[in-house]
C-alpha cells in the first residue's frame, strides 16, 4: 500500500450487533428466468471414451451416437465419424469403445468392439486404417506405438501406427507381472513406463517398456485399507462411507516413473510412491456437477489438459448423502468439463452437450450486472456471457474467447466480464495463452503457458466453426498488466525460481454505467520474501485512452505479514462504487470521482454487495438473505430470504444487481435461472430471519360483477416460505502457523474466510495453535475483529502436536449447553501410524499420534471436520502436503466430516436444517354469509360443510402453495361480501401455531331490468310485438392482481412461473 491509501475498514461491533430498523420493507419474488433448455438427448447417451487433441478439440466415443462425436474449442458439437453411413466400409464402427489420441502424428484410435478393431481416423474423421484385435483399452506412445489391453488373452499388445504387431507382454494370472480381468492401459508422457489396470480395478501393474524389453517397474494393490475409505478415512466415528472414496483402476494414466492417475467420480486417486491423494472434487459449479457424475478423465500432464465427461444436474439436494439424495424433478444433460489442475478439483468450464444452443439458457450462472439502462448481463460457466432485458427476455450473448481454431499458437480467454454501453460490447480481464515449451531442457514438450493477462474492450463477431456459427471477441483496446498470472507459478521450474515470481491477481470486474469507467481489484501477491499483500482499486476509461487511475487500500496486519482482505466490488444506479472488506464485515464507499468515502458495516457472512437507489446498500448474505442497508447510518430496512425454494441451499446464491427501481436481481447457479425480488405491500411471503416462515393468504372471486341468479368462483390461495435453521455452533479452529509467507498467505485467507461466512451473531469461533504445547490463541467469542487479529500470534515453527490440541479444543465446550460443538482441523502436516505407508516417516518427522484423544473427543459429542483444502496456484507446496494430507483425515469423526478440496467448509461446520413441509396440519375454514348460497358439488378440494361454513383439511402445504375454491350464487343485488371469515390455522415448518386471516373480496351484483308488455291492438289481427330488453350480462375481469397469486416453482424448468387457477 502507497503513503495515503485508503485505511481497512474498522471492525464492526462484536456480533455485528448493528442497529436495527423498527420496521422492515417486504420483498416478494416477482419473476424468475429464463426457461430451461430442451433435454438433450441423442448426442452423447452411452459414452465409452473420451481424449483431447493438441488444439483443445475433445473426441467423446458413444454407442448411442454409434460413433465418434468431436467438440470444438469453442464449445460446437459436430456430427459424430464412423458411423454406420461411413465410407469406406472399415470405417464404420460396430460398437465404439475406448478411444487415444495421438497428439503429434494427428490421429485417433477407437476400439470397435462389436468388430474386436482397431480403427484409425486423422483428426477430421477420415478414416486412416484398421486391423483386427479385442481390447478394452487403448493408449499411444510418444513414438506412435498402439498399446491394446487384449482382454481375452490377457496381454497387452503393441503395434505401430497402422497396425503391424511390435511386441506384446502379460499373460493370464494373479501374479505380480501377470494379468487378469484387464480394465485399461495407458503409457507415460516420455514412453518409458506402461500402466495397465487389472483384477478387475483392484490393481494397477507398471511395466518399464522404454526399450521394449518390458519389466515389472511396480505393483499398486488397491485391495489395502489404506487405499479405501473404510479403512482410511473418518476413522473415529461412525459416518456411512462416501462411496467414492477410494482408489480404483477401472481407468488408467500412467503420469512418468512410479506415478500414476487411476480411476473415475466412483473412485479415483493419483497414486505417487510418497502418498497418494483422492481426486476430482465432490461437489462443483455450485452441486450441478457431482463426483460420482465424472467420467473418462483425461489426464494429460504434458500439456496441462484436464478433460472430463460429466452429468450437469440443476437438482436441488446435496451431491451425496447417507440419509438423502438429490430431488429428480429435472432434466439432466451430459456435459464436456474442463479442469484447471491435475486433481480435477477446479473447474474451468463446462458445456452441454447439446448440438443446438438455446439462445440465452444459462448453465451455472456466476455473476451479474446492470451495465445499461433496461439490460441486465449474466456471465454463467458456459463460453458465453449473455444479456436479457428487465422482464427477462433474451437480448444478445456474447462470447468470452477468441477463435482457438487448430494450429493457432496463442489463445485468449476472458475470465470476469461485464456489459458495457454500446451494444454487442464488452470488458473483461482477459488471459492469454501461448503454445510452447516451458523449460530449455531436451525433454520438454510445447504446452499452453500463461502469457499474458490485462483489462481490455471486446467487441463479439460472429464467425463459422466446424460449419456452425460461433460467436468470439475480438479487442478494441486492451492495457496488459505489469505482473504475472498466478497460474505461471505451477508451471515453471525449478521450484525456487517458481517462489521468487511476483503475481497479480484480478479478484473482481465491474462497469460503472454512470462514470463510464471500468474497475478492477487487484492485488499483488508477494514472493516467498515479501511478506505483504498489495491490493488497489485501478479504474480504466471507456475509450481505453486515458491512465488508469488507482486508489490504492489497506492490507490487514497478521504479525510480520500483511494481507489483503477485500474480496469484491459492487456498483449503484448513483455511480458509487463498493468495495467489500470481508474480514471487516464492511464495504468501503467510493465516490464517482475516485475518492474514498464512508464505511459501511455489512453482515459479517456478506458475499457480495451492490448499490441501491436512494442511498441505499444491498447485501447478499451466505445464509441465503439480502439485506439492504441505509448508508448513512447503516440501518438495516429491508431483509429477505432470497432462495428460490424451501429445499433450496443458499450455498447456490452467487451475485446480486439492484436496479434505479429497487428490484434486486440474483443469480442461482444450482437452477440457473436469474431471480427477481421487488418490495411488496401486505401479508410477507419471504421471511426475514432465519429459521422462520412467512405465509401469504388471498382471496378472489371471478367474475367480480354478475347478473342476480348467476354464479361466481371464490378462491382462497395459501402460500409459504420457511428459512433454513442453524442450531447455534461453536467452532473450535486448530491450526499452525507458517515458516515461509507463501504458506501463510493461503492459511490465513482460508481461516478468514471460515470467520467471515459465520454469523458471529449466533455462532462462536475459537483458535487454537497446534505446535509444541498446544496453546488457547482466542477463546470462543463473537467478536470476529479480534478473532483475527489473533493470527497474528500464530508461532511460525514447531513440533505439530494434535492430540494436545484436540483436548485443549474440546475443554472450551461446555456439556449439555444446547450448542452444536465442533473442532475443525485445518490442513496441516500430520502422519497417522495407523495407515501411513512408510511408517519410518512417522518415527522422524516426530509427530504425536492424535487418533486416540480424536475418538475421544468424538465420544463426548463433538464433531471433528477435517479441511482438505489447498489453493491450485500454491501447487508446488500442495504436493509436499499431500503424503500427509491424507492421513489427517483418519481424524475426522465420520467421512461427512471432510471438505473435499476447493469446497465450501460451511456446510461441514453446521447443521442446516430444512422442515420437512411448509406446513403441517392445514385448517382452511371459509364462512358463507346468508346472502351467499352454496353451489353443490362446486367445491375444490372436496371439503366438509356444515350449514354455511366450508371446511377443508391438509395433512401438509405443497412447496407451491394451495388453492382452495367454491361456487356461491348470491341471493340479492348490491355490492356485497363473499364471505363472513376465511381463515388458516396450521403449525409452520418450524413448530410454531398459526393463524392466518384471508381478505374478504366484494361482488356486485346487478338485477336484470324488467321488459315492457307488449301494447294492446284494437284489431285482433296479429302485431309483432318488440323484443325484450335484456341486460347484457358483464364482461368478468378475471381475478385481480395479487400478491401471492403467482406461484414460483424454482425447482422445475419452465418459463418461470404458473398462475393458481
Amino acid at each position: 500500500m502507497a503513503n495515503g491509501a485508503v485505511a481497512a475498514a474498522p471492525a464492526s461491533p462484536p456480533g455485528d450487533a448493528l442497529a436495527q430498523a423498527s420496521a422492515l420493507e417486504p420483498f416478494a419474488l416477482v419473476d424468475q428466468w429464463p426457461s430451461a433448455p430442451p433435454a438433450t438427448q441423442g448426442l452423447i447417451g452411452d459414452s465409452q471414451g473420451l481424449d483431447v487433441d493438441a488444439d483443445d478439440r475433445v473426441f467423446i466415443s458413444d454407442r448411442l451416437a454409434g460413433g465418434v462425436v468431436v467438440m470444438q474449442p469453442d464449445g460446437v458439437f459436430l456430427p459424430p465419424f464412423g458411423t454406420r453411413g461411413a465410407e469406406p466400409p472399415g470405417a464404420r464402427l460396430v460398437s465404439p469403445g475406448r478411444l487415444a489420441v495421438d497428439q503429434a502424428r494427428k490421429r485417433v484410435f477407437v476400439l470397435d468392439n462389436g468388430s474386436d478393431r482397431v480403427v484409425a481416423y486423422d483428426l477430421d474423421g477420415r478414416y486412416v486404417a484398421d486391423w483386427r484385435t479385442p481390447g478394452v483399452g487403448i493408449a499411444v506412445a510418444p513414438d506412435g506405438s498402439v498399446f491394446v489391453a487384449d482382454v481375452s488373452a490377457d496381454r497387452i499388445r503393441v503395434f505401430d501406427s497402422v497396425g503391424t504387431p511390435s511386441f506384446s507382454f502379460g499373460g493370464h494370472g494373479l501374479a505380480d507381472g501377470e494379468l487378469a480381468l484387464l480394465t485399461d492401459v495407458s503409457v507415460s508422457p516420455d514412453g518409458k513406463v506402461a500402466a495397465v489396470g487389472d483384477k478387475g480395478g483392484l490393481r494397477v501393474q507398471l511395466f518399464d517398456v522404454g526399450d521394449r524389453a518390458v519389466r515389472l517397474r511396480r505393483v499398486w494393490d488397491l485391495q489395502r485399507p489404506e487405499y479405501d475409505q473404510a479403512g482410511n478415512l473418518g476413522k473415529v466415528g461412525h459416518g456411512a462411507t462416501a462411496p467414492y472414496m477410494r482408489c480404483r483402476s477401472g481407468s488408467v494414466t500412467a503420469l512418468g516413473e512410479d506415478a500414476v492417475w487411476v480411476g473415475d467420480g466412483t473412485g479415483s486417486c493419483i497414486l505417487r510412491p510418497d502418498g497418494f491423494d483422492y481426486t476430482i472434487g465432490s461437489t462443483m459449479a455450485a452441486g450441478a456437477v457431482c463426483k460420482l457424475g465424472v467420467r473418462h478423465p483425461r489426464v494429460r500432464p504434458d500439456t496441462a489438459q484436464y478433460v472430463a465427461l460429466a452429468t450437469y444436474d440443476p437438482n436441488a439436494g446435496p451431491c451425496w448423502h447417507q440419509r438423502r439424495s438429490k430431488e429428480t424433478r429435472l432434466d439432466t444433460s451430459p456435459a464436456v468439463v474442463r479442469f484447471r489442475d491435475d486433481r480435477f478439483r477446479q473447474l474451468e468450464s463446462m458445456w452441454l452437450a447439446t448440438d443446438e444452443r438455446p439462445p440465452g439458457a444459462l448453465a451455472g450462472p456466476w455473476r451479474i450486472g446492470l451495465p445499461a439502462p433496461g439490460r441486465v448481463f449474466v456471465q454463467d460457466a458456459t463460453d458465453r456471457a449473455h444479456v436479457f432485458d428487465l422482464a427477462g427476455a433474451h437480448v444478445a450473448d456474447h462470447g468470452t474467447r477468441d477463435v482457438w481454431a487448430p494450429g493457432r499458437t496463442q489463445r485468449t480467454t476472458l475470465e470476469l466480464v461485464d456489459g458495457g454501453p454500446a451494444p454487442g460490447e464488452v470488458f473483461g480481464y482477459y488471459r492469454t495463452q501461448a503454445f510452447r515449451k516451458p523449460c530449455r531442457a531436451v525433454h520438454c514438450r510445447s504446452i499452453w503457458v500463461e502469457h499474458e493477462h490485462g483489462i481490455g474492450r471486446y467487441k463479439t463477431v460472429a464467425t463459422r466453426s466446424g460449419g456452425r456459427d460461433i460467436l468470439v471477441v475480438e479487442p478494441i483496446w486492451e492495457r496488459p498488466l505489469s505482473k504475472a498470472h498466478p497460474a505461471l507459478r505451477s508451471q515453471i521450474e525449478p521450484a525456487d525460481v517458481a517462489e521468487r515470481l511476483e503475481v497479480l491477481e484480478v479478484l473482481d470486474l465491474r462497469y460503472n454505467a454512470v462514470t463510464g469507467e471500468v474497475l478492477a481489484l487487484t492485488n499483488a501477491v508477494p514472493d516467498a520474501v515479501t511478506a505483504r499483500d498489495d491490493v488497489a482499486l485501478v479504474a480504466f476509461l471507456a475509450d481505453g485512452v486515458a491512465p488508469p487511475r488507482t486508489l490504492d487500500l489497506d492490507e490487514r496486519a497478521f504479525g510480520s505479514a500483511f494481507i489483503n482482505t477485500y474480496t469484491g466490488i459492487g456498483v449503484g444506479p448513483s455511480g458509487q462504487a463498493f468495495v467489500l472488506d470481508r474480514a471487516g464485515a464492511a464495504a468501503l464507499v467510493v465516490e464517482p470521482n475516485g475518492q474514498p468515502g464512508d464505511v459501511v458495516p455489512v453482515a459479517g457472512d456478506t458475499l457480495r454487495v451492490a448499490g441501491g437507489p436512494d442511498g441505499t446498500l444491498f447485501a447478499l448474505l451466505r445464509s441465503g438473505f439480502v439485506e439492504r442497508r441505509r448508508l448513512g447510518d447503516a440501518t438495516v430496512t429491508a431483509r429477505f430470504d432470497a432462495r428460490p425454494g424451501p429445499a433450496s441451499d443458499p450455498g447456490t446464491l452467487s451475485d446480486l444487481a439492484v436496479g434505479a427501481d429497487g428490484r434486486v436481481f440474483v443469480a442461482e447457479r444450482l437452477t440457473s435461472q436469474v431471480l427477481v425480488f421487488a418490495p411488496a405491500a401486505g401479508a410477507v411471503l419471504r421471511p426475514s430471519e432465519a429459521g422462520a416462515c412467512g405465509f401469504s393468504a388471498t382471496k378472489w372471486a371471478s367474475p367480480e360483477r354478475l347478473l342476480l341468479g348467476d354464479t361466481t368462483r371464490v378462491t382462497l390461495g395459501l402460500d409459504g416460505h420457511c428459512s433454513p435453521s442453524t442450531p447455534p455452533t461453536d467452532v473450535v479452529i486448530l491450526t499452525q502457523g507458517a515458516t515461509r509467507f507463501p504458506l501463510r498467505l493461503p492459511l490465513y485467507r482460508a481461516i478468514i474466510a471460515v470467520l467471515a461466512d459465520l454469523d458471529l451473531n449466533r455462532h462462536r469461533v475459537g483458535l487454537v495453535e497446534v505446535v509444541d504445547s498446544a496453546t488457547l490463541v482466542h477463546g470462543l467469542s463473537q467478536d470476529r475483529a479480534s478473532i483475527v487479529r489473533s493470527l497474528g500470534r500464530l508461532p511460525e515453527s514447531g513440533r505439530p502436536n494434535l492430540r494436545d490440541a484436540l483436548n485443549v479444543a474440546q475443554k472450551q465446550f461446555t456439556a449439555g449447553d444446547g450448542r452444536r460443538h465442533v473442532v475443525l482441523i485445518m490442513p496441516m502436516y500430520y502422519c497417522s501410524r495407523e495407515v501411513a505407508m512408510d511408517l519410518s516417516s512417522c518415527r522422524s518427522s516426530d509427530y504425536v499420534p492424535a487418533e486416540s484423544a480424536a475418538r475421544a473427543v468424538a465420544a463426548a459429542g463433538t464433531v471433528i471436520v477435517v479441511d482438505d483444502n489447498c489453493p491450485v496456484w500454491q501447487a508446488t507446496y500442495c504436493k509436499r502436503w499431500n503424503s500427509v494430507q491424507s492421513d489427517l483425515r483418519v481424524l475426522a469423526s465420520s467421512s461427512d466430516a471432510i471438505v473435499p478440496p476447493d469446497a465450501d467448509p460451511i456446510p461441514y461446520l453446521l447443521d442446516i436444517r430444512l422442515p420437512g413441509a411448509t406446513a403441517i396440519g392445514v385448517e382452511v375454514v371459509d364462512g358463507l354469509p346468508d346472502h351467499m348460497a352454496l353451489q353443490p358439488n362446486t367445491i375444490a378440494p372436496p371439503a366438509a360443510v356444515i350449514g354455511s361454513t366450508v371446511r377443508w383439511a391438509l395433512d401438509s402445504l405443497p412447496d407451491h402453495g394451495a388453492t382452495f375454491s367454491v361456487a356461491v350464487q348470491p341471493r340479492a343485488a348490491g355490492r356485497l361480501p363473499t364471505n363472513t371469515e376465511a381463515v388458516a390455522t396450521f403449525t409452520d415448518g418450524w413448530g410454531m401455531a398459526r393463524r392466518v386471516v384471508f381478505p374478504i373480496p366484494e361482488v356486485e351484483i346487478v338485477a336484470p331490468e324488467p321488459t315492457s308488455p307488449p301494447p294492446a291492438t284494437a284489431s285482433p289481427t296479429a302485431t309483432p310485438t318488440a323484443a325484450p330488453t335484456v341486460t347484457p350480462r358483464p364482461a368478468s375481469p378475471g381475478p385481480p392482481a395479487r400478491a401471492g397469486t403467482r406461484v414460483f416453482l424454482p425447482a422445475a424448468w419452465r418459463g418461470a412461473a404458473y398462475d393458481s387457477p
